[in-house]
């Protein structure tokens, strides 16, 4: 008899209704998607084909464990796959595969050119997330790049997982890399339009996204966790994490307590001085993350974790807003009163390209947190020329 967790679960789904996010996968972990709001990240271990629910940590297993958490017939599963084995065109993509010698991705890492201080100053996403050159600039030949100038960050497992034999006298290693590309790329190879623009590109298999300059774990006494490492590292010139002294994370868009916990419990023990910082989204998802971490945190260091809840959805957002408007508390009284001082500027002025100025921000102040309903009205009712449209 079959065993049915060695078919191919990604395509046995992709056959029964589910579709392939395709910004959101990578080659050895495809993520599938359909209209009940299941997102699903599919893994291989050995032969077997395994599943974990984004939004669910009780939703997991195999195909058996699929079928009997929705119940369904294992059985109609199978069938339609059969019917519908060959997939459209874009779903032809080469998963789980992988290059037989494990040091060949940490040798593409090594041979790529580490960002130079001039690197830093003319960093396109940099200026673009609103990073200051003096922050950054601590990070002058330790962040990698690529060729078009696009930063590279490391991806760490513990040697246990993937390639775990070839790497037990490393404990920790680079697993993969992350390329977070200046200029998001909007099409698939085949030419179609993608549903969001990627803006990162995955080399390698995902792990804990790392940036450390000290490499000395009893001298590092911040860790700061999130969903990307452009938001930690956001945090960090926030609140004036020494960067010398902090070990910035991510879970790379992706997070699963019981894949990520034995690399971070291995940064932890590492790190014993250190105080850890959560920062994802301010969304349901992100608190989400956030207590299941926090809970994990507890249970293994005996010790609750500050947490950074973001004010806007995430913490380049926060950074941002606060090189906008420079205030050190971010909450929505003082931003909101911000906003008002600036629009009641806006009103007196005469000046054009001052006035102009001002409307550039509140756009964006807009975009990043929506001003609310008493500032937008103020803002409309006053005189302005006829072309310049409400908030």
């Amino acid at each position: 008899m079959q065993d049915l967790t060695t078919l191919p679960l990604h395509e046995v789904l992709l056959c029964n209704g589910y579709t392939l996010d395709r910004t959101k996968s990578s080659r050895l972990n495809p993520v599938l998607r359909n209209e009940n709001g299941d997102k699903l990240v599919i893994s291989k271990k050995g032969e077997n084909y395994l599943y974990f629910n984004t939004n669910s940590n009780l939703d997991r297993g195999n195909i058996l464990s699929f079928a009997r958490i929705r119940n369904l017939d294992v059985k109609t599963l199978i069938q339609n796959y059969d019917a519908n084995i060959e997939l459209a065109k874009e779903y032809k993509h080469n998963f789980f595969t992988t290059t037989k010698d494990p040091n060949a991705i940490l040798n593409e890492f090594n041979a790529l050119k580490t960002l130079s201080q001039e690197d830093i100053d003319k960093n396109i996403l940099f200026k673009a997330r609103g990073f200051d050159d003096k922050y950054m600039s601590a990070f002058a030949n330790v962040i990698k790049q690529d060729e078009r100038g696009n930063i590279v960050i490391p991806n760490y497992k513990l040697a246990d997982d993937e390639f775990g034999e070839s790497f037990k006298d490393k404990l920790i290693y680079v697993c993969g890399y992350t390329k977070r590309l200046n200029y998001p790329i909007t099409k698939d190879r085949n030419g179609i339009d993608l549903e969001k623009p990627l803006k990162n590109l995955q080399k390698g298999s995902k792990g804990l996204e790392a940036l450390s300059i000290n490499k000395h774990g009893k001298e590092i006494n911040s860790i700061i966790v999130s969903e990307s490492m452009i938001d930690s590292l956001s945090l960090g010139q926030l609140k004036g994490f020494d960067p010398q002294a902090t070990m910035f994370l991510s879970t790379n868009g992706a997070f699963n307590v019981d894949s990520l916990q034995k690399t971070l419990s291995f940064i932890i023990n590492k790190t014993p001085n250190a105080k850890i910082t959560l920062a994802f989204d301010n969304d349901k998802r992100g608190r989400t993350f956030t207590q299941s971490l926090q809970d994990y945190i507890l249970k293994t260091t005996k010790k609750l974790p500050n947490i950074y809840k973001p004010f806007a959805k995430d913490c380049n957002d926060d950074l941002k807003i606060y090189n906008i408007t420079g205030l050190k508390t971010l909450n929505e009284e003082a931003y909101q009163e911000w906003a008002y001082s600036k629009i009641i500027k806006y009103k007196m002025t005469k000046d054009t390209q001052t006035r102009a100025n001002l409307l550039h921000i509140f756009r964006k102040l807009d975009s990043l947190k929506p001003l609310n309903e008493e500032n937008k009205q103020t803002f409309n009712a006053t005189r302005k020329h006829a072309s310049i449209k409400g908030l």
